[in-house]
């Protein structure tokens, strides 16, 4: 959309209120995330109902809007493709947001790859165990290595606490 688009939306989307566009507009959705869940869950699809709430990046080629599912719409998921075209006609906005509901809304398909990799990316990235665990695990191995190697001493006080140790990844 970015190369081919030429920006049919009106100017200044983002800062409309109380707005109501009539449309037919062609969008392509770069992201969609629930912003009802904590970071961990926002990467991961969820059935659509009333403990679900996706938010939307989408362009039309020219500027950057954002949408949210004001009423669940069974068509979308967290996990659809990045590079999806949607269509939108009497779309509500309120403070520069776009409330879609079903009948306003119409997904189209479609994908670009470039940009769901990228998103993949991001997505494994979030969905990553946290690396506290990994360092805390790291020391309990180092502290079962010190008493393997000095099978005399019963307390945790090896490693010494002036003992220095880097991680390269």
């Amino acid at each position: 959309m970015n190369y081919s688009g030429g920006g049919i939306l009106p100017k200044n989307v983002d800062s409309m209120h109380l707005v109501d566009l009539k449309g037919p507009f062609v969008l392509q959705v770069d992201e969609i995330v629930n912003i009802s869940c904590p970071l961990k869950g926002r990467y991961q699809d969820a059935p659509s109902g009333i403990k679900r709430c996706l938010k939307l990046s989408m362009t039309d080629g020219a500027q950057r809007v954002f949408g949210m599912e004001y009423r669940p719409i069974e068509d979308l998921r967290v996990l659809a493709p990045a590079g999806l075209k949607v269509s939108i006609c009497n779309i509500h906005i309120r403070h520069g947001l776009l409330m879609l509901i079903p009948e306003s809304l119409e997904v189209l398909g479609g994908v670009v790859e470039d940009l769901d990799a990228a998103r993949q990316r991001l997505v494994n990235e979030v969905n990553k165990p946290p690396r506290v665990k990994g360092i805390i695990e790291f020391q309990e191995c180092i502290y079962h290595c010190f008493s393997l190697a000095s099978p005399n001493v019963t307390d945790r006080q090896y490693p010494p606490s002036n003992l220095q140790i880097a991680i390269v990844t």
